[in-house]
């Protein structure tokens, strides 16, 4: 811990010297503001210091009285209260900012309960969708029951597009009844004429009314598969008072864009001869119980940049509702819409999910908090930390319906060449949003003021003002004390009896008899000297550092001061003037346990000492004090070894592990020798583990259990294996046999012969007494 802070000690030490050169370089109270955020000028007559400087080095050892820069400032706060239909505080912020001085402030965003939303169901009605129609037919009532358990205050509108009616958009013989293509293909229906977009359905609560307005549409149809829904979300998103829309600060305004094509874009009209850019403005007409887009074949579709625009000036959210085969085209359509809250969903090809995709679409809306700006980021960085744990630190999700989450937001202005005041909005999609106006800080209190003609401290040659001297015509120096003829003269301002003839050493202007050396571009780096002669950049350098960096040694009027242990023009070698004297001790350098570097021993592992003379954990060093550990540690041990014992032993509850020996009781005794200046000799001291390592011999009961059901399960598979063989040994046996069998009845040969015993069933005998037939 100590080490972190040290660390960030160091750190802010290094920042806060770069912002101090930045700061002395500058020579006027503007120079000065512009130089960085933490610069600051002092404007007491006769200061001695620079007068631009870090705040706590004016207003402490060099005591200035008088620091003209101003800092930032929180003019004024429009803070209303939340409400029922107020969901971000503040609503508008104006601050005074410096130059690249930060000014933070807090945006917190409350979901209200029951906050108004107004529902826009713009849906393509070519004549692919019929299905979808038909569904949404009786689907009304489901949408709104479904909004309701989110808020209670919500209303419903419905409008239809198609395309623009001209080649090659539409076949115009048939434009009046579109669907006679489909007929040729056997699919019949009602069709309405093709038209661009037109509203249908005003905004209402009624479901029931929702309905029989959808119901009462017809579909449609065109030639080509991308559609003209850009035409139609262009006028939802600009006919906010035609279409009923709720003032923008007041209700959410959702659009649920449905459709199975891809859409046209800006360009895509000029295949038909429309050439003239959409104006994004509104243009809707009444005909009959609609009212219809008029410009459709006038003006070319929008661009997504252009309703991207539109859309957030409105604050409508759209909601992408398309089929699968053009998901991934509105999924990248939805990436760049993301500032406005834009959601999509997978719809199905009947739109059976439409139910459930509006209201997962619109909770996501209602629950994610994401703040955008539209600042100048030439001009501002704007930056934004949440106080929820999100990955993004400009959004917060799955906030709860009046849980409060708050933002820190930090601004920082960057520069003062544009104009000097700017507002910008930090809009919340679907909640609200914040105006910030600025107004740049460019200049000095002091520098407004006409200041002091004539000033005694400007030898009456000049004006005061900020503290120094803005000299007349003709006059120059610090106080305006020299004249042109002064001026002129350069001869003070060269090196006396020197071949180098130059002004300032080449490296400076003659002002008043004074060198006034360049200043760098670096700002580690000077130019200084009478004559500008000297810099702290021009040395040698070593191992690409000039003088081998800080640690080694500065430059000074281009040669290296080294420190003590370097030497060399670039501080690049040790200086080891006195050799090894300091190493040797009976005529051995570091007792031969070590080397010498630079009348230092450095020594081997084990040794230490000024001439590494003391062994720390020598071979056999152990073995010949363990006896006397086991007896004046642990009491073991033979009388006659013991008596003899005289230690220095410390009982310690943990030590490295140096020396370990088993003693009788099977327990390993554990100590080390401690490292302090007398290690070594007599009186080192041994440290001895209090706790021994024992060998701990557990016996164990066989596993009886494990035993006999491995013995049965032995004896059964042993069965087993038997029974299979004899098994095998029968089947071949009979199989011989059989085999036998059949070759000995091919063998045999028989003879035909009628059966001695045999008798037939029919026998015939003669009566001898038949006379016949006379």
């Amino acid at each position: 811990m100590k080490f972190k802070v040290l660390l960030l000690v160091i750190l802010f030490s290094i920042v806060f010297a770069q912002e101090g050169k930045k700061c002395k370089e500058r020579s006027t109270c503007s120079e000065c503001m512009l130089a960085s955020g933490e610069c600051y000028w002092c404007a007491d007559p006769g200061f001695p210091y620079d007068r631009c400087n870090l705040k706590p080095i004016l207003q402490g050892d060099q005591n200035c009285k008088l620091i003209s820069i101003e800092d930032n400032k929180v003019v004024s706060e429009v803070n209303k209260e939340f409400s029922s239909t107020i969901q971000v505080v503040p609503q508008e912020v104006s601050f005074k900012l410096r130059p690249f001085q930060s000014q933070q402030f807090k945006i917190s965003v409350k979901p209200a309960r029951d906050y108004p939303v107004q529902l826009y169901y713009l849906m393509d009605m070519s004549k692919s969708m019929e299905d979808d129609q038909e569904k949404l037919k009786s689907l009304g009532k489901k949408i709104a029951e479904e909004i309701n358990k989110i808020t209670k205050n919500y209303q419903l509108a419905f409008g239809s597009f198609v395309d623009k009616t001209v080649s090659p958009f539409t076949q115009v013989d048939i434009i009046n009844h579109p669907c006679d293509l489909d007929e040729k293909f056997g699919k019949k229906g009602p069709c309405d004429p093709t038209f661009g977009y037109r509203h249908n359905f005003n905004f209402d609560s009624n479901a029931t009314k929702f309905e029989e307005a959808v119901a009462q549409q017809k579909i449609s149809g065109n030639l080509d598969t991308p559609e003209g829904g850009f035409d139609g979300l262009m006028q939802v998103s600009v006919c906010d008072t035609i279409l009923g829309w709720k003032n923008m600060d007041q209700a959410r305004r959702i659009v649920i864009f449905v459709t199975d094509a891809s859409p046209h874009i800006a360009g895509d009209g000029k295949i038909g001869g429309i050439t003239a850019p959409n104006d994004g403005l509104c243009h809707l007409l009444d005909k009959d119980t609609y009212k219809i887009y008029d410009k459709s074949n006038e003006m070319d579709y929008p661009s997504i940049s252009q309703l991207k625009v539109k859309m957030k000036q409105n604050k409508v959210v759209p909601i992408l509702a398309v089929t699968s085969d053009v998901f991934p085209v509105y999924q990248k359509l939805a990436e760049q819409w993301k500032d406005t809250g834009a959601a999509i969903g997978k719809l199905e090809f009947d739109s059976s999910n439409i139910v459930d995709l509006i209201r997962d679409s619109y909770k996501k809306i209602a629950t994610t908090v994401r703040l955008i700006d539209d600042s100048n980021r030439d001009r501002f960085t704007v930056r934004y930390k949440g106080s929820c744990s999100s990955p993004v630190d400009n959004e917060c999700q799955n906030v709860q319906i009046e849980n409060q989450v708050d933002f820190t937001v930090t601004i920082t202005a960057l520069d003062c060449k544009s104009a000097k005041n700017d507002s910008f909005k930090i809009t919340i999609p679907g909640f609200g949003d914040v105006k910030v106006n600025i107004e740049m800080i460019c200049d000095c209190p002091c520098e407004r003021d006409a200041g002091i003609p004539n000033a005694d401290i400007c030898n009456k040659n000049g004006t005061s003002k900020c503290g120094i001297c803005y000299c007349n015509p003709g006059r120059y120096g610090v106080n305006c004390d020299c004249d042109n003829k002064a001026q002129a003269d350069t001869s003070l301002c060269k090196i006396a009896n020197s071949t180098d003839d130059r002004v300032c050493s080449g490296f400076g202007i003659c002002v008043c008899g004074q060198c006034e050396c360049i200043k760098r571009s670096a700002p580690d780096e000077r130019i200084y000297g009478k004559y500008c002669q000297c810099n702290n950049f021009g040395c040698d350098r070593y191992q690409g550092k000039i003088c081998g960096g800080p640690e080694r040694g500065v430059c000074d009027c281009q040669e290296c001061k080294c420190k003590e242990a370097f030497q060399g023009a670039n501080c690049g070698a040790i200086n080891c003037t006195i050799g090894a004297i300091n190493c040797r001790k009976d005529n051995q350098v570091c007792s031969n346990n070590g080397v010498c570097a630079c009348d230092t021993c450095v020594c081997s592992f084990g040794y230490k000492g000024k001439y590494c003379e003391n062994c720390v954990s020598c071979p056999g060093k152990c073995a010949n004090v363990k006896d006397c550990v086991f007896c004046q540690a642990f009491k073991k041990g033979k009388d006659e070894v013991c008596s003899k014992c005289n230690l220095n032993i410390r009982i310690v509850n943990k030590t490295e592990e140096k020396c370990s020996y088993l003693d009788d009781d099977n327990c390993y005794v554990i100590f080390s020798f401690e490292d302090n200046e007398f290690a070594g000799t007599s009186n080192e001291t041994i440290l001895v583990q209090k706790e021994r390592k024992c060998i701990v011999i557990v016996p164990t009961d066989p596993p009886i259990l494990a035993i006999v059901l491995g013995t049965i399960g032995g004896i059964v598979l042993l069965g087993l294996i038997l029974l299979l063989l004899w098994k095998l040994l029968i089947t071949a046996y009979d199989n011989y046999e059989y085999q036998r069998f059949e070759r000995e009845r091919m063998k045999s040969q028989w003879e035909n012969a009628e059966n001695p015993i045999y008798k037939p069933s029919k026998q015939q005998f003669q009566n001898p007494t038949y006379a016949g037939n006379n």
